[in-house]
Formats: structure tokens, sequence, C-alpha cells
């Protein structure tokens, strides 16, 4: 038998990101870029989950995103674009976790290794502790 939990909240195959440089580390553009957003069209942008509302930002087609209403017909609409599509570009180049050929940042990747080598040696301890021996942590 399944059971469903609904949290209410996204789901993310996996904890691992491809953008470090941003809040939460899965949105494609930067911190820095975020807050220049946020700043040209006066409108907020989550940074963690929040409750259900529209997307700010569409990154498959950029002059659809909702904040840019906000600044459509303004000179501040061409640079809030422009960070937009940069974003846009970076999810061609880098996939997100739930994307096809998505690669974990290098930060992720040092956790990823330190984390094997941490499993096996508690294996070697368990089969140590199995087998009646004594073993020392390198």
């Amino acid at each position: 038998m399944i059971t469903w939990l609904d949290i209410n909240a996204p789901y993310w195959p996996c904890y691992e990101f491809a953008f470090p440089d941003s809040y939460g580390g899965r949105m494609p553009i930067t911190r820095a870029e975020h807050d220049e957003l946020q700043k040209i069209t006066g409108a907020s942008i989550p940074r963690t989950f929040s409750p259900p509302r529209r997307e700010q930002l569409n990154f498959d087609r950029p002059e659809h995103s909702r904040i840019l209403y906000a600044v459509k017909g303004k000179p501040e609409y061409a640079k809030a674009l422009a960070i937009i599509r940069k974003g846009e570009e970076r999810l061609k180049t880098t996939p997100r976790a739930d994307m096809d050929g998505f690669v974990p940042c290098a930060e992720n990747q040092s956790f990823e290794t330190r984390y094997r080598k941490r499993q096996e040696c508690e294996r070697r301890s368990y089969n140590a502790i199995r087998e009646g021996r004594m073993i020392y942590d390198d």
C-alpha cells in the first residue's frame, strides 16, 4: 500500500544543487542579480518556500515573466529582462537537479566525496566489530 503525503512544499529529487551563488542554490540567477531584479521592478521574489502564488520568473520565456509587468514600457524593463535572460542561458548550460544532464556544483561534489569516505570508514568499523577485531581510524 502506498501512502501519499502532501507537505505543500516543493520536492527536489536530491539535496545537491547547481547554482551555489544563488539563494537556495536552485535559481539560475545570482544573489546580486536577484537583489538587483527586486530593486529594479519593486517586486518581491521569494528566497524560500512561501504561500502558494504565481511564479514571478519564467526562464523558458523570459519576456513572459510576471515580474516584468511592473516595469513594462519603462527604461528598467530592458535591464530586468537581461537579468532573466542570463538565467535562461545558465539553465541551458547548467541544468537544475530536476533536469536531464544535472551535475552538482563543486561544493556538493566535495560533500559527496567526504560522505563516501565516511561511509567506507563506517563499513570497515562494522566489519571489524562483527569479526571481533580492533581497528583504528586513519
